[in-house]
């Protein structure tokens, strides 16, 4: 709002206003320094309300002078200066005055203030309140955020082709002669297969664990050839948690296992039974296969399993 310096007078009566904007009220009080100057304000409907106590308070200490007209109220015993006394609607929808309200300032500072304070306290409770359970929910569903990120990142589910490899053949070193056999079969099942051998994906003089990690991390499903050998491995505890972190909610069927052969009970204690129980828990009985004898290329198997290596999500 913009005043002339000379400004003296200002009639705002009957002109429905509420309150007065604190910058008004500032610059009415900067001219009033240097002159003069009259407000008037009756027949406003004036408000007395917690967001409008600094007018209130205005009103009872201002220079400017206040030309009130309320000779019908009742004034407290305390406050009867009828100049800057104007009829006003409390907080509870009854009607008072400013001169009330400003009587018992303290007390009614007092309620607005610890209103505010209620108000902040009930928000920032409930900012800490999102806050622990947002960080337990990506604490305790990690796997599934990543993915969800992905997809939403690309607005699409990863695919086959994204990768490197349709799929990487998870073996213990003495199956490497199986192992070549069961890729020979499926692609033979299903020819086009971009199929990979763990041996192919580690690079000669590197660390075997980066070698699993990689060949896991490019291949779109990871097939695990179980056998007595493949569990009493060294580094197959390590395969099977590889391939237990690539699972998510978005891609649950990941991961492929086929038991190859008769396998001895699974020892309690023994650590790559106790992950390889774990893995069978984590996926679908679809995802498992049972190959009871040699390896041929007479099982129908490989061309299910081929078209599973093959599917892409829906």
């Amino acid at each position: 709002m913009s005043m002339q310096t000379s400004l003296s007078y200002l009639d705002l009566s009957h002109n429905n206003i509420p309150s007065m904007d604190p910058d008004v009220r500032q610059t009415l009080d900067n001219l009033a320094a240097k002159h003069t100057v009259t407000l008037r304000l009756r027949g406003n409907p004036l408000t007395c309300t917690c967001q409008s106590l600094d007018m209130v308070r205005w009103l009872a200490t201002t220079v400017v002078r206040l030309d009130g007209d309320n000779h019908n109220l009742a004034y407290d015993d305390d406050y009867d200066d009828n100049g800057r006394d104007y009829p006003c609607a409390l907080e509870d929808g009854g009607m008072g005055s400013t001169g009330s309200v400003m009587a018992q300032w303290e007390a009614h500072w007092r309620r607005c203030v610890g209103l505010a304070f209620l108000t902040v306290s009930a928000v920032a409770l409930l900012v800490q309140v999102l806050g622990l359970l947002l960080t337990y929910l990506l604490w305790s569903k990690w796997t599934y955020v990543r993915h969800a990120w992905r997809v939403l990142r690309h607005l699409r589910l990863p695919r086959r082709h994204d990768f490197q490899n349709d799929a990487v053949f998870v073996y213990a070193d003495d199956d490497l002669e199986l192992a070549m056999k069961l890729k020979q079969a499926v692609g033979n099942a299903r020819p086009g297969l971009r199929l990979s051998l763990l041996m192919d994906e580690i690079m000669p003089g590197s660390y075997l664990p980066e070698g699993i990690a990689r060949s896991v991390e490019r291949s779109w499903k990871v097939v695990l050839l179980v056998t007595q050998t493949f569990l009493q491995d060294d580094w197959s505890g390590f395969s099977v948690l590889q391939a237990q972190g690539s699972i998510s909610d978005t891609l649950p069927d990941r991961v492929l296992v086929l038991m190859v052969g008769p396998l001895q009970p699974w020892a309690a204690r023994e650590p790559s039974h106790l992950s390889m129980r774990t893995l069978l828990r984590m996926i679908p009985e679809s995802c498992v296969y049972h190959v009871p004898g040699a390896v041929t290329s007479r099982h129908n198997i490989w061309v299910t399993l081929g078209d599973r290596i093959a599917s892409d999500p829906v």
